[in-house]
């Protein structure tokens, strides 16, 4: 069959739009039919590079955030054990669980999704005139690595929104290159009726194995 399959790769609809657009193209007979098959082709290579381009990004905010729960939790047991010394010893006395109602060690595997709740509440704690002065130099540092966590969430979560977007884009971007090839295929008919045979030479003949694949080969 000539039109490419609704749920084929990505890289089968490419090869499909290059070469009908290039064997239209150098068709005198054709050449009107060409434009809108470079259009379709040159959005979706744009929107597949968008794409993968945001699935790059969302790596990199990935391991900044990696980076930044790793600085703030490596700060919660240091804390916990001068807490515990200011409350002679007992990781039970009210001011110890007015901080830390779970271990610090818990705390550390907070799930992703919890983070900003969790540690906010943290800080909060921690900040309170309550909390003994013997963990000012501590409490700094972890305030400081909360922001950097707070900022990491922040671009984290925009990356992934952006690449939410961008997979969508593809999508509709890939409807609409279907289109253009049902539309060239529909007006290569009416150029050449009762030529099926004709019509075909239009199109790559099936999926070809091996050679260059042309674009991207994501799906």
């Amino acid at each position: 069959m000539s039109l490419v399959a609704e749920r084929a790769a990505l890289v089968v609809l490419i090869h499909h739009l290059v070469y009908c657009q290039a064997r239209c193209v150098a068709n005198p007979k054709t050449q009107v039919i060409a434009p809108p098959l470079a259009a379709a082709l040159t959005a979706l290579l744009a929107a597949v590079a968008t794409r993968d381009a945001a699935a790059n990004q969302t790596l990199l905010t990935s391991a900044l955030r990696d980076y930044a729960t790793e600085a703030l939790t490596e700060g919660l047991v240091p804390i916990g054990q001068v807490l515990a010394a200011a409350n002679g010893g007992s990781r039970m006395a009210p001011g110890y669980l007015r901080i830390f109602s779970k271990s610090p060690s818990e705390l550390a595997q907070t799930p992703q999704k919890d983070q900003e709740d969790v540690f906010d509440k943290l800080v909060k704690a921690l900040q309170d005139p309550q909390t003994p002065k013997t963990l000012n130099d501590l409490v700094k540092a972890f305030v400081a690595h909360h922001a950097l966590l707070k900022t990491a969430i922040a671009t984290d979560k925009a990356a992934d929104q952006a690449l939410t977007n961008a997979v969508a884009n593809v999508g509709s971007t890939r409807a609409s290159a279907l289109d253009a090839l049902a539309t060239a295929d529909a007006e290569l008919r009416k150029l050449f009726p009762r030529q099926r045979k004709k019509v075909a030479t239009f199109f790559p003949k099936g999926a070809k194995k091996g050679g260059k694949t042309p674009g991207p080969t994501g799906s």
